[in-house]
């Protein structure tokens, strides 16, 4: 709104609020939650690590959740068990240092000062893609896996990547895109 009110005199180096970005600016590839005024403990930016598809961790990961798609088909006799055929592709996403350091934020007036703290045990989230037989359906899913516990579990829905077309002829939806029916028509 400032950069309107004082569009041929604004200058973010000038401003008494150094917070956010003009969008009538460029927006720099390098921008950090900082440059917005997000403490570290609401910034989501995280490191990101491609995983070899035969990564144990994820190997593991893939045959629990098949263990869930099949459960939730097992009372419907129309349905085909499911079996992994391949791993598509498998990402770790690592909350930054910054962000596992956070304590507290504390504003007096117009300054604002950050406590950091140790870094604290945490989790990782993975997130999955794989091609299930038959039927060649392709799912992506998050696992949240807890250092502290050793523990993991599936995160949020279930997304059928691909069309599952005239392969399911179940109703509802949520058992429409995992159940392959024995029978096709």
């Amino acid at each position: 709104m400032t950069h309107i009110l004082n569009f041929y005199t604004y200058n973010i180096q000038n401003s008494k609020q150094r917070r956010g970005l003009s969008l009538f600016n460029p927006i720099p590839q390098t921008r950090r939650c900082d440059y917005a005024n997000i403490p570290p403990h609401w910034c989501t930016c995280s490191t990101q690590h491609v995983l070899s598809m035969g990564d144990q961790t994820v190997g593991k990961f893939a045959k629990h959740f098949i263990q869930i798609l099949n459960s939730k088909i097992a009372s419907f006799k129309q349905c085909e068990t499911l079996f992994l055929k391949r791993v598509i592709s498998a990402t770790k996403i690592i909350p930054t240092d910054v962000v596992l350091k956070y304590v507290n934020t504390s504003h007096v007036g117009e300054k604002s000062s950050i406590l950091y703290g140790h870094r604290v045990s945490t989790y990782s989230d993975y997130q999955i893609s794989l091609q299930t037989v038959p039927g060649d359906a392709v799912f992506e899913f998050t696992v949240r896996y807890d250092e502290s516990k050793s523990n993991f579990n599936v995160m949020g829905y279930i997304s059928r990547i691909n069309l599952y077309n005239q392969t399911s002829y179940i109703s509802g939806i949520e058992l429409k895109k995992i159940c392959y029916c024995r029978v096709q028509i």
